[in-house]
């Protein structure tokens, strides 16, 4: 499995619910540290030509950390799959992010275990348009004297 073999997309939300419905039942809040978490998926597709078991998925940059919940998907050739995460994001964390680079962890066809990593932009990305407003609803930090 190569990083060429796996194409990314980023979402909030399960089959059939919009956007909006997700941002609704999806933050936690937490007004002292402007955290809000959100439960993502990364939506995978294999364009390799052997199945691949994707086993994890983590990514860290500063005010931003994405893992995921645990739960393995087998992508056959050609197959597409989504992978629940957890996302947990500074407010204003994602105003000048670079790309995030997603580090999976995977099993091929093969038996043998592969780290791959990919850059996924989080500027813009479903993920940057449900955390915006949720933040702008969050108090400002006040600073304790």
């Amino acid at each position: 499995m190569a990083a060429d073999d796996v194409i990314i997309e980023l979402g909030t939300r399960p089959p059939g619910a919009d956007e909006s419905e997700a941002a609704r039942r999806i933050p936690d809040r937490d007004a002292r540290g402007r955290l809000i978490r959100l439960d993502g998926q990364l939506e995978l597709v294999n364009a390799g030509p052997a199945a691949v078991e994707v086993r994890s998925a983590q990514a860290r940059q500063p005010g931003v950390l994405v893992r995921d919940t645990g739960r393995s998907r087998l992508l056959r050739p050609g197959g597409v799959g989504r992978l629940d995460v957890e996302v947990l994001i500074e407010c204003g964390a994602l105003s000048g992010a670079e790309p995030l680079s997603v580090r999976f962890s995977a099993v091929a066809a093969d038996g043998g275990a592969r780290e791959v990593r990919y850059p996924v932009a989080l500027k813009g990305s479903v993920w940057d348009r449900a955390a915006t407003p949720m933040c702008e609803q969050l108090p400002m930090r006040t600073r304790s004297r």
